[in-house]
Formats: structure tokens, sequence, C-alpha cells
């Protein structure tokens, strides 16, 4: 079995973004209620290869 070796930078990095839904609430500077949302999330990231695959966790 081939092990996988992973490779750490600080400029790899990672965005996630998820659309959530809530009930009614205020954002911040805006004057409606919102049911609607985003969530983005930046995180740090790895390359990692193994099996002959290139993958990012």
């Amino acid at each position: 079995m081939e092990e996988r070796v992973a490779e750490k930078h600080e400029s790899f990095g990672v965005l996630t973004i998820h659309r959530t839904s809530t009930s009614n609430t205020n954002l911040f500077g805006s004057s409606i209620k919102h049911s609607n949302t985003i969530r983005m999330t930046i995180g740090r990231a790895e390359k990692v290869l193994g099996r002959g695959n290139l993958t990012h966790r």
C-alpha cells in the first residue's frame, strides 16, 4: 500500500461557502430581515499525494 505524503505551506488555503436558511434574522448594516444567507469560511489546507492522485484537504 502506497503511503500518502502531505505538503504544507502557509500560502495553501481553502475557501468554503455554505448557503443557509434561517427564520428572518438581521444582518449587519441591513434594515430588513433576511431568511437566506451564506457562510464563508477561510481555512488552512495541504496538498496530499497518494495512490497516484493529488488531492487537497
